[in-house]
């Protein structure tokens, strides 16, 4: 799948097939492009090579409607229509226990936060109030983390907003060290971020009654490890 031109972010929300739908719907096409996920699941060369060659069609599909396009309007409507007919000829390609295996794989990278899907949910078996104090928490924890990024960011750039370099060369070596503080003050807020995920995560389980845990872990499948 390494041929495919456009960074494709897709977690919950792939196209429906004939098999389980709930299985397409968790299933993400990014976790399918690596190598110890089409081993874990089983991936044929067969199939690979079939799936290259439409990510191959997708590609010069995508070229033809970006060279139409106007760039100021951004990705063109019909890009997403073409992305979507990609998810869905990709994953038909997978047999039924395939499919279900990349699902599971895609929730565990996903983790609880996936809870806060309505599908996901309804699987589950999560009430209304369950959902939206799932989707509160995690709304609350991603604007502190992004609170706390920021800052650190900021910090990071702070010696460098009112320099003025004399020329393109020395404007490029400050870039340079503007990229490297930024780069050295997200490794020094890393754990506290990850810290503010693992709170989250840790209170929506808890929000779960044992069966609903039950259910969860069921979803999830065997430990998958890279």
């Amino acid at each position: 799948m390494k041929h495919i031109l456009v960074v494709l972010v897709v977690s919950l929300g792939g196209i429906l097939t004939s098999t389980d739908q709930f299985d397409s719907h968790v299933a993400s096409l990014i976790m399918l492009m690596r190598k110890d996920v089409q081993k874990d699941i089983g991936l044929t060369e067969t199939q690979r090579k079939a799936m290259n060659a439409e990510a191959s069609r997708y590609n010069e599909q995508m070229k033809q409607l970006l060279a139409k396009s106007d760039p100021k309007k951004g990705i063109p409507p019909a890009a997403t229509g073409a992305l979507k007919q990609l998810i869905d000829l990709v994953f038909a390609k997978l047999s039924p226990p395939q499919l279900k295996r990349l699902g599971q794989i895609s929730l565990q990278a996903i983790g609880p936060g996936a809870l806060g899907d309505a599908e996901v949910a309804k699987r589950v078996g999560l009430d209304p109030a369950q959902l939206k104090k799932i989707r509160t928490t995690y709304g609350s924890s991603i604007e502190e983390a992004q609170k706390l990024h920021a800052q650190a960011v900021d910090r990071a750039l702070q010696p460098f907003k009112k320099l003025k370099p004399k020329d393109q060369a020395e404007a490029d070596k400050l870039n340079v060290k503007a990229n490297k503080k930024v780069a050295a003050a997200e490794r020094r807020v890393g754990p506290r971020l990850t810290a503010i995920r693992k709170a989250a995560d840790a209170k929506v389980i808890g929000t779960l009654t044992p069966a609903q845990q039950a259910t969860w872990k069921a979803l999830l499948g065997k430990t998958f490890k890279p």
